[in-house]
């Protein structure tokens, strides 16, 4: 068991992540939170910080695309606490060179780290070994998620339906599954959109204009604003032309096009001209 000076409880510090495909029931940041503070309650130890990653891959191979994580190492050089405690270590990390990584790091510091759920101590060489071989099988399922949902999105793409999230300019009637449908006001301010990028209207001055209609590209948060680059999204989007794309492949949508082949083709024809 980890120890901080004689007599002192064992200094403990949480760290929790959930990614994207990982907001579920028992991995959402509160339930993590949760059962660290228990576990750690059960051994005595004081929790006095807990780290938070959110929306972040654990597959990703380089530390510094986890912010908290990386702030939870800084402090552990620091001497700030005594043992890192998880929910299980695929919250830690599933990339087995980030994983290993992090470890040694902490092991340089003479921190400690436990897992609630695998309930083992990495500092043996069977727990060592044991973690490298949990870290290999928790990659290896990620990979294999990663496969999954990209044949999925390939099958949706198939099947004339968005692989992705749906384009301004429309809206799904009763469900993801079912074929979009014009949103008769978006679509308008599309159809301008081209039309003025056609003419040789900047990106810049198409955003200026949109915002000032008053519609924003995200009905999610009143403060979404246009911009240049959102703007020259929008009108690199295939599927206000009625097909359906999927990493290069295009196939026809089951969806209405907002916009003829013929003004598409002249907007995408300016940009490559500029370029």
């Amino acid at each position: 068991m980890p120890r901080s000076d004689a007599g002192a409880p064992v200094r403990a510090v949480g760290y929790v992540r959930v990614s994207d495909e990982s907001q579920v029931d028992g991995y959402s940041l509160d339930a993590q939170r949760r059962e660290i503070a228990r576990y750690c309650e059960r051994r005595g130890y004081e929790l006095t910080q807990v780290y938070a990653d959110e929306g972040v891959s654990g597959r990703s191979d380089r530390l510094d695309h986890r912010p908290q994580l990386s702030a939870l190492l800084r402090d552990a050089g620091q001497r700030g606490f005594d043992v890192v405690v998880v929910h299980t270590i695929d919250r830690w990390a599933r990339n087995v060179g980030v994983q290993r990584q992090a470890l040694q790091l902490l092991a340089a510091a003479e921190v400690g780290f436990a897992s609630v759920t695998e309930n083992f101590d990495f500092t043996t060489p069977a727990g060592r070994l044991m973690l490298t071989m949990m870290g290999s099988v928790s990659e290896f399922f990620s990979d294999q998620l990663g496969v999954h949902v990209s044949k999925a999105k390939r099958e949706r793409a198939e099947l004339g339906l968005p692989a992705g999230p749906i384009p301004f300019g429309y809206r799904s009637p009763d469900g993801s599954r079912s074929t979009p449908i014009i949103e008769a006001t978006e679509a308008r301010l599309v159809r301008e959109a081209f039309a003025r990028r056609a003419r040789g209207e900047s990106y810049g001055t198409i955003a200026e204009w949109l915002n000032g209609t008053g519609q924003r590209p995200s009905r999610a948060g009143r403060g979404d604003l246009w911009t240049a680059h959102r703007v020259r999204d929008l009108l690199a989007c295939a599927f206000y032309r009625g097909v359906v794309t999927h990493r290069g492949s295009e196939f026809p949508g089951r969806h209405e096009a907002i916009v003829d082949e013929a003004l598409f083709a002249r907007v995408q024809a300016r940009k490559g001209a500029r370029a």
